[in-house]
């Protein structure tokens, strides 16, 4: 889990870098505008030719305010499909699991009480990712917990046919094949969500390292080129 934490936390300090880039923008917007609007008042020529380059400042910062909106959201509206499609497969696996016919009732009862269900909604904030995540991380235990209370039964299955000279290697067959199927299932979807969120954390890193090297943004922003 600390691993998954540290990735997602690692793409959240990213889209939060985003954002704040993002209000920086806004603010030298706003103070560009207020000054426009107090030379805007002076029609000489030379106050006319200033703002003429403010305007020109203005309208390159507001294309890169758009741009890095839309990075941000189509960032967080991709992982949160992504994390979303995950977490209901693993649910899907454990709802498949709660009908294995293992003659322990109370205990697989126990853990489907334990699931926890991601709403779906269009828009999720950073918290809710975080959420996304460890509520997913805290289903795939489950899916655990199912896995080893299928070998008990199995071991229990083995140990009482060997004792008692009872033929039931289809069974024990049947029921293993079964389990397969489930960690097969199971395997994939761990893997799916590690990737996931290596490409995110990937390509959180890249958005970040291009905020920290826009030379055009720091031209008309930083307070050197003034």
């Amino acid at each position: 889990m600390d691993e998954l934490s540290t990735k997602i936390n690692n793409i959240l300090s990213s889209i939060r870098k985003v954002e704040f880039f993002i209000e920086k923008i806004k603010t030298k917007i706003l103070e560009i505008n207020k000054i426009y609007m107090e030379f805007d008042f002076n029609k000489n020529m030379a106050f006319t030719k200033t703002n003429s380059y403010l305007k020109f400042q203005v309208e390159l910062l507001t294309n890169e305010k758009s741009y890095y909106t839309k990075v941000k959201k189509t960032i967080v509206k991709k992982l949160s499909t992504e994390l979303y499609e995950i977490s209901e497969y693993i649910i899907l696996i454990l709802i498949s699991m709660e009908n294995l016919d293992i003659k322990k009732r109370e205990e697989i009862t126990q853990i489907m009480r334990k699931i926890l269900k991601i709403k779906k909604k269009d828009k999720y904030n950073s918290s809710e990712l975080v959420e996304m995540v460890n509520s997913t991380n805290h289903n795939i235990l489950l899916v655990q917990d199912f896995i080893n209370l299928f070998d008990s039964y199995t071991n229990t299955l083995d140990l009482i046919s060997k004792q008692q000279n009872l033929h039931c290697n289809t069974l024990k067959l049947s029921l293993q094949n079964k389990k397969n199927h489930i960690n097969i299932e199971f395997r994939k979807y761990c893997d799916q969500l590690n990737e996931t969120l290596n490409y995110f954390v990937g390509c959180s890193d890249a958005i970040s390292f291009q905020i920290d090297n826009n030379k055009l943004l720091s031209f008309f922003i930083s307070l050197e080129n003034s």
